[in-house]
């Protein structure tokens, strides 16, 4: 298809169809957030029977659908509030809260911004073309 673009993880991967490479959006802060979210997931996931612990390029997902809904529930609103807790001195990140999963990602980082920097330095006239950015959700067990 001409004048396409693909986006992949919220915008974070992204190419057009005439390249061969994924670029990546330059929209992700630091790795100290990362890190220390991985050692809350990790606990909560320790602690929580038939959870899991998804590890992205650009963020971390701590998944409950396979627990028991009332206690993965509880879990779920715990670990949000203990992240919004140490997370607090990165205004750069946001916690999302969905069905079956809580997600730490950059704020940044979105289909919105993801168009800005695809066409970043393009004419006026090459903006007509589109970019769709597509959602996937990887559950391993």
């Amino acid at each position: 298809v001409d004048k396409l673009g693909l986006g992949a993880e919220y915008g974070y991967h992204f190419r057009t169809t005439y390249e061969k490479e994924w670029r990546v959006a330059d929209l992700v802060p630091g790795i100290e957030w990362k890190d220390k979210t991985k050692k809350i997931f990790t606990w909560y996931k320790g602690r929580t029977d038939g959870s899991d612990l998804e590890i992205k390029d650009n963020s971390l997902v701590w998944l409950y659908k396979e627990c028991d809904p009332e206690y993965g529930e509880w879990q779920a609103n715990d670990l949000t509030r203990t992240l919004k807790a140490a997370l607090l001195s990165y205004p750069e990140i946001t916690i999302v809260h969905g069905k079956g999963y809580v997600e730490v990602k950059p704020k940044k980082l979105n289909e919105g911004r993801t168009s800005s920097v695809f066409y970043k330095g393009s004419s006026r006239k090459k903006r007509k073309c589109r970019l769709r950015v597509l959602h996937w959700r990887r559950y391993w067990r």
